[in-house]
C-alpha cells in the first residue's frame, strides 16, 4: 500500500490491484480461447467453462483501493472499485476507530501472510486491502503512519 499526503491534515492510501488483475485477466483468457476450441469432450469443456468462470470471479474480486482519512472532517471514505467500475464505499467517523493492526494468517508449508484491518469499536474488522502480502515490514510501517495520523495508542 502507498499512502501520501495532499495536506498535512488528509492522509491517501491506496493499493493497486495490478498483478491480481493480469493473473485473472489470464486466466480468462485461456477459458475463453478453450471454449472456443471445437471440442465434444465434456470434461474439456467444463475445464473451459470453469476457467472462463473463475478469471471473471477474480476479475470481479480485484478490486483497487482508495481510503482518504482527513482530520478535519473527522471522517474517513474506505472505498474499493473493480475492474468492471462497480464501487464499494464506506465511511467511518474517527471517533469509531479504536485499532489498526497487521492481520496474518498462517499458509501451511507457506511463509504467512499480511493485511492492514482497522478495528472498530465493537470489535468490527475492516480490511483495507482484500490482498494478503508477504512483506511485513511494509504492512506494519503502514500500520504505524496511520496509528500515527489517527493518534491513536502504538
Amino acid at each position: 500500500m502507498k499512502f501520501k499526503y495532499d495536506a498535512p491534515t488528509r492522509l491517501v492510501l491506496r493499493h493497486s490491484a495490478g498483478m491480481a488483475r493480469f493473473v485473472a485477466l489470464l486466466v480468462f483468457a485461456m477459458g475463453v480461447m478453450a471454449l472456443l476450441q471445437v471440442r465434444k469432450d465434456p470434461w474439456f469443456i467444463v475445464a473451459a467453462a470453469a476457467f472462463f468462470a473463475g478469471g471473471a470471479w477474480l476479475l470481479w474480486r480485484a478490486p483497487t483501493s482508495r481510503h482518504v482519512f482527513d482530520k478535519k472532517s473527522a471522517q474517513s471514505v474506505l472505498c474499493w472499485t473493480s475492474v468492471f467500475g462497480v464501487r464499494r464505499e464506506e465511511r467511518i467517523g474517527f471517533d469509531q476507530f479504536e485499532d489498526v493492526r497487521v492481520a496474518e494468517i498462517e499458509a501451511h508449508e507457506h511463509p504467512p501472510m499480511h493485511r492492514v484491518e482497522l478495528v472498530l469499536r465493537g470489535g468490527r474488522r475492516v480490511p483495507l486491502t482484500l490482498y494478503w502480502l508477504k512483506d511485513k515490514v511494509a504492512v506494519a510501517m503502514c500500520v504505524e503512519e496511520l496509528k500515527r495520523f489517527l493518534a491513536l495508542p502504538r
